[in-house]
């Protein structure tokens, strides 16, 4: 969570002050969250890693995991690496505030889900 709610905490955060860094210490982030005490920002690597652990996670003696199981956790640990690019260099809008990647121009959505579409196709036919 970053700062009080407002311009400032926006401005902190456009300017890399106050920013809580991710796993590899880095502080970019894409998924925008309003809350009592501020904003919480995640990065869409961390979202896709949190994926991943629930599909880790699936199943139990009365729900069966489905089959190819390795493929089905690897494309969920890798479903938003086409937006590795915005994670690095998220934008903010005119008020200084981050842009949450739903309200993000079509077109640069495109480009990032292809790209991740591209990556998941270069981890293999299975993915």
């Amino acid at each position: 969570m970053i700062g009080a709610p407002g311009p400032p905490a926006w401005k902190d955060w456009a300017n890399g002050v106050g920013t809580r860094a991710g796993r590899d210490g880095r502080g970019d982030s894409v998924i925008v969250t309003d809350l009592p005490g501020g904003i919480l920002l995640v990065r869409q690597r961390d979202h896709a890693e949190q994926c991943a652990q629930l599909a880790e996670a699936w199943g139990n003696d009365t729900f069966r995991r489905i089959a190819p199981w390795g493929p089905l956790v690897r494309a969920t640990r890798i479903h938003d690496d086409g937006w590795e690019p915005w994670d690095a260099a998220p934008q903010v809008d005119d008020a200084g505030r981050p842009v949450d990647f739903p309200t993000l121009d079509r077109r640069r959505h495109v480009v990032l889900y292809r790209a991740g579409i591209a990556a998941a196709c270069d981890a293999g036919p299975r993915v």
